[in-house]
């Protein structure tokens, strides 16, 4: 089926109803420049995602016109509000994408892939600030963040008992915490991982 595209630029906010791709991949791109140095283009979904076909963010840092930011400037990202029914593949090809409600893609029987993109629109980030529990997360190389907020956790792996190989640097703040569930395997010697003082990683599974 033909991909379904929504582009979100200068802080938009998707809210009420139902964003819904059907059987259609949808792609979420992440465009806009914040207003310089470390000041984020902050973009909302609090409309509940629906589908089958998957979904895939990208965009973020540079997203616009690459002559006129640095670095620093043009971070675009997306936080999810409200727990999607979308049971299709989760990729985030680049930019970054918080998941700000309990078990934002829980739903997706295969869970979520971190892409590999260096730095050109922006590495792929997976920003954790709330509980989220996910079927599988992967990622592609090691060029992509995933951040866990102190007092939220992540739980890898439900009752689909897939296998997940996370390449990426897992960062949690304070009390922010990972769990391993169901029996498939969970590899994480490809990456990098750091935990507050109170952060716990926990296998419950597999």
């Amino acid at each position: 089926t033909t991909p379904a595209g929504l582009i979100l630029n200068g802080g938009a906010t998707v809210s009420n109803g139902t964003l819904a791709f059907g059987g259609s991949e949808g792609v979420i791109w992440l465009a806009g420049q914040g207003s310089g140095g470390a000041t984020p283009n902050v973009n909302t979904i609090s409309a509940t995602i629906s589908g089958s076909g998957g979904l895939t963010f990208a965009g973020g840092l540079h997203a616009t016109d690459l002559s006129q930011v640095t670095a620093k400037d043009g971070l675009s990202l997306v936080n999810i509000t409200t727990a999607s029914t979308e049971t299709g593949p989760i990729i985030i090809d680049s930019g970054a994408v918080g998941l700000n409600a309990v078990n934002v893609f829980s739903a997706s029987t295969a869970g979520i892939t971190l892409e590999n993109v260096k730095s050109s629109p922006a590495p792929a980030t997976l920003n954790i600030n709330a509980n989220n529990v996910l079927s599988a997360l992967n990622s592609i190389g090691n060029n992509s963040v995933v951040n866990i907020a102190s007092g939220d956790t992540l739980t890898i792996g439900n009752s689909e008992n897939l296998n997940s190989t996370l390449t990426a640097t897992i960062a949690g703040t304070s009390s922010g915490s990972l769990v391993k569930a169901g029996t498939g395997l969970l590899d994480i010697s490809g990456g990098a991982a750091s935990f507050g003082s109170t952060g716990t990683v926990s296998v419950n599974g597999g």
